[in-house]
C-alpha cells in the first residue's frame, strides 16, 4: 500500500538504456525505404486523380506529409459532418495505399542481403535489455529477431529470443 509520504514495496526499476527507432532506422538498413515525405509522394502517385487533386498541391517536404496526415485524421471543428465524413474516408484510403507502398518495400528488403550491422544491434538491443521504440510502419525489427535466431536461458534450457524479448512487448 502506498501512502503520501510513505512507501511500501518494492520500488519500480526502470531500464536504463531505452532506443527509439524512427524511419532514419529503416532507410538506413534498405536504402529505398522512403523518408516521410518521400513516402507521401509514392502515396500520392499511386491514389486517383479525385483524391490527388485533395492533396496540397506542392511536393512534400520539411514533415508534411505527417503534418498532412495527422490533420486529415483528426476531427476539424470547422467542416460540416460531410466534410470530416470526406476526410476521413481519404485518411482510410491514404492509410491504405501506405500500407501498400511499405509492405512491397519490406518484402524486398527481407529478401535483400542485410548489413551485418544490423544483426549486431539486434544483439546488442538484446543484451542490454534496453526497451525499443519504433516508430515505423514496418516490421524489420521483428524480422530480424526471427532470422538472427537468438537463444537465452530458459527454465527448461535454450530458448528462441523472440521479438517481444527484444522489444519488451
Amino acid at each position: 500500500m502506498v501512502t503520501k509520504g510513505n512507501w511500501s514495496g518494492d520500488v519500480p526499476t526502470w531500464p536504463k538504456d531505452v532506443v527509439v527507432l524512427g524511419a532514419g532506422f529503416s532507410h538506413a538498413l534498405y536504402d529505398p525505404c522512403p523518408l516521410t515525405d518521400k513516402l507521401g509522394e509514392m502515396v500520392r502517385s499511386r491514389l486517383s486523380s479525385e483524391d490527388r487533386a485533395k492533396m496540397p498541391p506542392s511536393e512534400f517536404e520539411d514533415g508534411r506529409f505527417e503534418e498532412w496526415l495527422s490533420y486529415l485524421s483528426e476531427r476539424q471543428p470547422h467542416l460540416e459532418p460531410e466534410g470530416a465524413a470526406e476526410a476521413a474516408l481519404l485518411a482510410m484510403r491514404v492509410t491504405r495505399v501506405i500500407c501498400e507502398v511499405l509492405s512491397e518495400l519490406q518484402e524486398e528488403a527481407l529478401s535483400a542481403e542485410v548489413d551485418g550491422w544490423f544483426y549486431e544491434f539486434l544483439s546488442v538491443l538484446h543484451v542490454l535489455r534496453a526497451q525499443v521504440l519504433t516508430l515505423n510502419y514496418d516490421n524489420f525489427v521483428e524480422c530480424g529477431v526471427h532470422a538472427l535466431g537468438l537463444q537465452s536461458a530458459g527454465w527448461f534450457g535454450p530458448t528462441t529470443v523472440c521479438e517481444d524479448d527484444v522489444l519488451a512487448g
